[in-house]
């Protein structure tokens, strides 16, 4: 009897035991990387030459696929419902696990509770520019003609819902000014019409607009990061002009669907850093604008926790929720 009983212990222990070794086995197949943004976008960019080395060091292909659409939010949707399994990561953004959530109410998902973070991935302060014919040289100017002529100056953002709407409100709430957003369907459209005039300003990445303020196309007058940017060093930080509020980072980082189990996502965090210290990903982010910021899966849930709620208090203020 004491011999059975052994023998059924040990099968009952190795049935539980299957999902902590399954690790082991660990990547059998190709494991996809998920984006929520166009192809060609920063997002993109990054994701590929990390999925290069990822793929060199795992000794499986490492496949990118886009999920494009309303700010991120489509793509994210249809991430949180992957199998659990290590083979579907995500390299999400601010824009749809904090931003997006603030402002939809139908969301299929929660940013906290549909996700296991993995690791932070890199930031990148974004930049106000004017029109050059708007007739402002500093942000002090602007400040002072918005308050001249409420109502009158306008700001093109990337979307509804998008994170340069959200710097938008947070700018009107921490100047006292009545900017009006005006959404697009992408940030290239918005560009056009701020060169263009048919807008006055926008927020945009810096290498996005670095050409066009070396050109003089563009006037830029306020970086929202706490340090000055290399590529605008002339240009005043946020915490510069005594508006420290105004620090909203454009972040992205690594996550996994809820569920997977905490030996893949330590083994996750470990290939992603490995992958992203590899000259080849340090130097695409530095030519994209992007500081890499890689870390713990516990940093980043704690980032995470604190950027949707403070996402959330801005919109619920603003009444600026979209249905």
């Amino acid at each position: 009897m004491l011999r059975l009983c052994f023998w059924l212990f040990l099968v009952v222990a190795t049935q539980f035991d299957v999902p902590v070794h399954a690790q082991y086995d660990w990547p059998s197949k190709p494991v996809r990387i998920y984006v929520a943004h166009a192809p060609g976008t920063v997002l993109d960019v990054l994701a590929r030459r990390v999925g290069d080395q990822m793929s060199k060091n795992i000794g499986q292909p490492v496949i990118v696929e886009n999920k494009p659409g309303a700010g991120g939010t489509i793509g994210a949707a249809a991430f949180a419902k992957m199998p659990p399994d290590g083979y579907s990561i995500m390299l999400g953004a601010i824009a749809e696990l904090a931003v997006g959530p603030a402002f939809y109410d139908n969301l299929s998902y929660d940013p906290l509770k549909s996700f296991a973070p993995i690791t932070r991935f890199g930031e990148s302060s974004a930049v106000l520019v004017v029109n050059p014919k708007l007739g402002v040289e500093t942000f002090a100017d602007l400040i002072a003609l918005a308050k001249s002529a409420p109502g009158k100056l306008t700001c093109g953002s990337f979307g509804n819902g998008t994170i340069s709407q959200l710097m938008l409100l947070q700018l009107n709430r921490s100047v006292g000014m009545d900017i009006l957003h005006i959404p697009y369907k992408d940030a290239a459209a918005a560009l056009t019409d701020v060169m263009g005039g048919q807008i006055s300003m926008m927020f945009n990445w810096p290498t996005v607009i670095d050409p066009f303020i070396k050109s003089g196309q563009l006037l830029p007058v306020l970086t929202t990061g706490k340090e000055r940017l290399r590529l605008v060093p002339d240009v005043p930080s946020a915490v510069d002009v005594g508006l420290p509020q105004m620090v909203i980072l454009g972040w992205s980082g690594f996550i996994a669907p809820a569920g997977t189990p905490r030996p893949l996502i330590e083994r996750l965090n470990r290939e992603l850093t490995r992958a992203a210290e590899t000259p080849e990903v340090q130097g695409q982010a530095d030519r994209v604008g992007s500081k890499l910021t890689l870390g713990t899966p516990e940093a980043f849930a704690e980032q995470l926790r604190q950027d949707v709620r403070g996402a959330a208090a801005l919109v619920k203020e603003t009444g600026a929720r979209i249905q």
